[in-house]
């Protein structure tokens, strides 16, 4: 039941996707977490991705955060990282904090090295509210940039190096509810 098909709740059509997690289930690589995730993008590759988040009343206000969508980018292989070496895997993200939208930027350095992050607060969520976004990237650590829309309204611009991290792939986007 992590993820299942709603009739009761939908943005256009008949139906929306469901992700749920509760306190009860069996954590997978240390985390609850109920995702869909798309193919992996090249580096340099320039996207647009539009989707419609729906968080119901029951949905509760909570001091630790929960992914509710993230790029996430893959270890540099030819460099001898692997799954289990590195540390940098959430350029982008957006989160649910203590009843606030949080938007993540994680950034490196030209060496591949992790810098650090910045947090923008986009305010507070309100449920039974559809609320909609549209993001634009380009994933280049030297020329890249980040634009996020939210309701029709620009509400992030990141531009210069760092935006992405200095790999030899680009990200892949996860969707649904991630709970550390």
């Amino acid at each position: 039941g992590a993820i299942s098909r709603s009739n009761t709740v939908a943005r256009a059509g008949s139906y929306s996707a469901k992700f749920s997690i509760n306190k009860s289930d069996k954590l997978v690589s240390g985390s609850y977490r109920a995702e869909i995730k798309t193919e992996q993008i090249a580096i340099n590759a320039e996207r647009w991705y539009g989707m419609s988040v729906f968080l119901p009343s029951s949905y509760a206000k909570d001091p630790i955060p929960e992914s509710i969508f993230q790029w996430h980018n893959v270890p540099n292989f030819n460099s001898g990282e692997t799954w289990s070496n590195y540390k940098f895997q959430n350029p982008w993200r957006l989160e649910t904090n203590n009843g606030r939208l949080v938007f993540v930027h994680q950034y490196g350095n030209a060496s591949g090295g992790f810098v650090g992050s910045k947090s923008y607060d986009l305010g507070e969520y309100k449920t039974n509210e559809w609320i909609d976004f549209v993001v634009h990237f380009k994933a280049s650590y030297s020329n890249g940039f980040f634009e996020l829309w939210k309701n029709g309204t620009k509400v992030l611009n990141i531009t210069g190096s760092g935006v992405y991290y200095n790999d030899e792939s680009g990200p892949y986007m996860k969707m649904g509810i991630y709970k550390w």
